[in-house]
């Protein structure tokens, strides 16, 4: 689907995105929620021709799932919400050169050098995932990324931007010995999609109703498809 991105004539310019009358979970607005369920038309010119299907379990093809980190954090956009069960593989899947290049293009952000943001204090959080860890040594735009901005100049901000405790993404140590765990069950349906560039984020919406998008489950949390979010630079590292 990469030759189908669309792009966000806001973020291309790097300015302020859009005030947006009211939002949903995913920062979307909330005439799109209403949406999600069974519809992929999204009217907007933000919005692909693209519609699928796309076989979610793809992403996955080669990698171990037995090896990740885990973490309770945030959204990594505005408004920072604490909220979020992270779970990152250890394994890294790959795009190439080429395809790289056409996310860079539709997302925009090029002055600011990508649409990430740069890793969160721990705040004591336990990170799990690793059975032995390594020793260490004693009104702007969204991007380029600065805390105090994100706490109170930008559309969505929000102090937990700057004093949440749980924020997202985080800097992951290298294992010296990854911990041997049980692999989420995935369950990720083939299926239509909404693919749209919402200014801050290129995200795929999954196109079927409820459970029959698909779920993982894991730890004995049953998480069901939603969407994919794709953003440059890396945001966890």
């Amino acid at each position: 689907f990469e030759d189908h991105l669309p792009t966000h004539e806001v973020a291309l310019r790097g300015r302020r995105l859009q005030a947006l009358n009211g939002s949903d979970l995913f920062g979307n607005p909330i005439e799109g929620a209403r949406r999600l369920e069974g519809s992929n038309n999204c009217g907007s010119h933000n919005c692909s021709s693209f519609v699928g299907p796309v076989d979610f379990r793809q992403v996955l093809s080669g990698l171990s799932l037995k090896q990740y980190w885990n973490y309770d954090g945030s959204f990594t956009t505005p408004p920072c919400t604490e909220a979020v069960d992270w779970y990152v593989l250890m394994a890294k899947a790959t795009a190439s050169q080429a395809q790289l290049d056409k996310f860079r293009t539709a997302m925009g952000w090029t002055q600011a050098k990508g649409n990430f943001r740069k890793p969160q204090p721990l705040s004591g959080r336990t990170i799990y995932g690793c059975s032995k860890l390594p020793t260490f040594e004693t009104d702007y735009p969204w991007y380029p990324y600065q805390t105090d901005h994100w706490a109170t100049d930008v559309k969505g901000s929000n102090s937990v931007c700057r004093h949440g405790t749980f924020q997202s993404p985080i800097n992951f140590a290298r294992c010296v010995e990854p911990a041997k765990r049980i692999a989420p069950e995935i369950t990720w349906a083939k299926q239509p999609v909404t693919l749209v560039n919402n200014g801050h984020a290129v995200q795929i919406t999954a196109g079927n109703a409820g459970p029959n998008r698909g779920k993982m489950v894991v730890n004995r949390k049953t998480y069901t498809l939603i969407q994919c979010h794709w953003h440059w630079n890396s945001e966890h590292h």
